[in-house]
């Protein structure tokens, strides 16, 4: 479905296999896939646009808040 809807702009599969073959987090949602909205959700080394051509580029150096205190 994601060709039509375009809902995953920028797929983190390889850093999802990564984090899947590393050792288990012990929290109530490890493990659980889940989005990251591209506004605000900075991940380190990913691009991150929030839909602005200005910010075609950015590529952020530190995850933000939202990102440090979710489960892996």
């Amino acid at each position: 479905m994601n060709p039509s809807l375009n809902a995953v702009v920028t797929p983190m599969y390889d850093l999802a296999r990564r984090a899947a073959a590393g050792p288990v987090v012990d929290a109530p949602f490890a493990g659980v896939p889940f989005l990251l909205k591209d506004l605000l959700a900075e991940y380190a080394g990913v691009p991150l646009t929030e839909a602005s051509d200005f910010l075609a580029d950015f590529v952020p150096s530190e995850h933000s808040e939202l990102v440090v205190r979710s489960p892996t």
